[in-house]
């Protein structure tokens, strides 16, 4: 309950905050529980890890009281979804929505418990300064594809408070031009701007801050299919339509992007 002392409201808030953190754990085990006992039961397929990814999102948003505005159609499945990324959420927050798996930084692979369950979701992991590593990565999302399980990419390569999106690499769309794969841009954004997790800041102080508020608002935009031959073409396009999707007091004016690799 609120006080009329200034104080005690911040110590409750920071309670708040406190509690989310310890049901984010919380649902993460249950969530390893019921996919390993699943597993064993029908196998550990890659539909059931997908699948599984998909309920532990919707599990996150319920319980961490996140509400997404979605704009847009989804696709079928076995698709590639590029996405501009905000922050760590921005995973539940396009998750809950198909039976999918990411592309992330091979350190993710290393944290207590979400790393767990990142492994047993078949997360694509990636060392970006290693080119074999890349070189496998973009071998794994193939074959997923080929699954009919959605892949999803957020080719800006790191985390971006904005306003408006950072250059994309250009691998991922030197993979879709090479094999004929479908794209689908995608566009997510957050009323309030500290929502993002960039620089320096750490995850437990991060998510505290973020999650002691009553609700975390997001906003979810999905484009149209995308296929060319040409990945330049692919990304540009990509590109442009997630900032032109973002809210209209986050954008910036940007010329193009500038390809790097995957």
């Amino acid at each position: 309950m609120y006080s009329k002392n200034p104080f005690n409201n911040m110590i409750y808030m920071e309670m708040i905050g406190m509690k989310r953190l310890i049901l984010l754990f919380v649902i993460t085990i249950a969530h390893i529980m019921r996919f390993i006992i699943v597993g064993i039961i029908k196998g550990f397929t890659n539909h059931h890890a997908a699948h599984s990814t998909m309920a532990w999102c919707q599990a996150l948003v319920k319980n961490l009281n996140i509400t997404v505005e979605m704009n847009g159609t989804i696709p079928s499945q076995g698709v590639l979804f590029v996405c501009n990324h905000r922050s760590y959420i921005d995973i539940a927050v396009i998750g809950q929505y198909f039976p999918s798996t990411f592309l992330a930084k091979k350190e993710l692979a290393s944290w207590p418990i979400l790393g767990l369950a990142a492994k047993l979701a078949k997360v694509i992991f990636v060392d970006r300064n290693s080119a074999q590593s890349r070189k496998k990565s973009r071998v794994k999302i193939s074959q997923t594809l080929k699954e009919e399980i959605s892949v999803i990419v957020f080719p800006e390569g790191t985390s971006y408070a904005g306003p408006g999106i950072l250059a994309f690499k250009l691998g991922t769309f030197e993979l879709a031009a090479d094999n004929n794969i479908s794209v689908v841009p995608v566009a997510i954004e957050y009323d309030d701007a500290s929502d993002a997790w960039v620089g320096d800041d750490t995850f437990i102080r991060h998510f505290i801050q973020t999650f002691k508020k009553k609700t975390v608002r997001a906003s979810i935009s999905f484009g149209p299919i995308l296929q060319d031959k040409t990945p330049q073409a692919i990304m540009y396009s990509s590109y442009k339509w997630i900032e032109g999707a973002l809210p209209k007091k986050n954008k910036i004016l940007i010329q193009e992007a500038i390809g790097g690799t995957l």
